[in-house]
């Protein structure tokens, strides 16, 4: 994995094609790097002004800020996270701003209604 600076401070990530060929593993490990809570819940993106000028800004995954010590994997994790969400946005033409998240546990409880 190379991070690097494109316009902003590690805003791209390359990785290498033979870790992503097994997508499934793939997801597992971000997955477990991520606690389980990898693409739980949307990332949304706020305009942020600063002086006279402003800018947009993207929402940490929720599950990142709330851990305090993360290893390396687990901030490439978060950023990737990111990354799928802004471009799911991008490619599915919604404003994310106009999205209202479902707690994750309103999902899991569905999900457990459905199976009985």
């Amino acid at each position: 994995i190379r991070l690097c600076d494109s316009r902003q401070y590690i805003d791209t990530i390359s990785i290498i094609s033979n870790i992503i060929e097994n997508v499934p593993k793939f997801f597992k490990m971000l997955e477990k790097s991520s606690r389980g809570r990898f693409l739980e819940i949307p990332c949304k993106v706020n305009w942020e002004t600063k002086g006279l000028s402003g800018c947009w800004v993207w929402e940490t995954p929720k599950w990142f800020t709330e851990m305090g010590y993360f290893s390396l994997g687990t901030f490439i994790t978060q950023k990737l996270e990111q990354i799928i969400w802004m471009r799911y946005w991008q490619f599915s033409k919604i404003d994310p701003r106009t999205v209202v998240a479902r707690s994750p546990n309103s999902r899991r409880n569905s999900n457990n209604n459905n199976n009985n």
